[in-house]
C-alpha cells in the first residue's frame, strides 16, 4: 500500500465526564463535581492502525478513557491545573504501557470545571495543558 505524504494524525476524546473532588476549600471538595475533559493526542508519524486496521496498532480510546475514569474515581485536587497534569501523566503512562512504536507525540488535556464558586463566572473555568513529548523515546 502506497503511504501518502504524512502531515499529522490526531486522536481526540471529547467531553469525558469525570466526577472529582476538586476545589481549594474543604466545602468545595465535600461533594464530587462533574468535570469535562477533552484530550488530543497528536502523532508525528502515521499510526500503524491507519494502514493495518488492527486495534492492537492503535491507542485504544476506550482503554485510555477507562484508565482516566478509574484514576479520577479516588482523586482529589485543589486546582484544575493539578488535575490536568495528573491526567497527562495517566495518558503518558498508558502510551508507554500499551502503545509500542509511538515515539513522538503531543498531549493536550483541556479541563472544564463547569461550576465555580464565583457567581459572576457563568460558563465555568477552563485550563489547557499541551506538552510535546517529541524528545521522549518510548
Amino acid at each position: 500500500m502506497q503511504v501518502p505524504d504524512f502531515s499529522t494524525a490526531i486522536l481526540r476524546i471529547s467531553q469525558l465526564a469525570l466526577l472529582v473532588n476538586l476545589g481549594c476549600s474543604k466545602e468545595e471538595k465535600q461533594f464530587k463535581q462533574e468535570i469535562q475533559v477533552d484530550i488530543s493526542l497528536e502523532f508525528s508519524e502515521l499510526p500503524n492502525g491507519c494502514l493495518n486496521d488492527e486495534i492492537s496498532s492503535c491507542v485504544c480510546y476506550k482503554l485510555l478513557s477507562d484508565k482516566i475514569l478509574s484514576f479520577a474515581e479516588n482523586a482529589s485536587f485543589d486546582t484544575i491545573e493539578g488535575l490536568a497534569y495528573a491526567i497527562y501523566k495517566v495518558i503518558t503512562d498508558f502510551i508507554v504501557e500499551f502503545s509500542s512504536g509511538i515515539s513522538e507525540y503531543v498531549v493536550e488535556v483541556s479541563i472544564h470545571k463547569k461550576n465555580t464558586t464565583i457567581l459572576a463566572i457563568r460558563g465555568g473555568a477552563f485550563f489547557v495543558l499541551r506538552i510535546n513529548n517529541s524528545k521522549k523515546k518510548i
